[in-house]
């Protein structure tokens, strides 16, 4: 979980308060779950945009597309977004 000014703002955190940031972080995130499932599956055959298309095979991105940690990195780029 990423934790800085723009994600804490979005969630309405005080600062320096971890214990409610996770809370809320993983609350929110389960809310979100099924759709940054839905999101993350329209991103398969994007590899031809990456830096070396070449190196990523069909089955690596579909394992980094379908995997915890890529969907929580989604959603911390959603909330550094609107915590702006």
């Amino acid at each position: 979980l990423v934790y800085d000014r723009r994600a804490r703002s979005a969630l309405r955190t005080k600062d320096g308060d971890l214990n409610d940031y996770y809370t809320k972080w993983r609350k929110r995130f389960e809310l979100h779950r099924l759709e940054i499932e839905a999101a993350c599956s329209t991103l398969f055959e994007m590899r031809q945009y990456s830096i070396n298309p070449e190196a990523v095979t069909p089955e690596f991105e579909r394992d980094v597309i379908q995997s915890t940690w890529f969907e929580e990195r989604v959603f911390d780029a959603y909330l550094w977004h609107i915590g702006a």
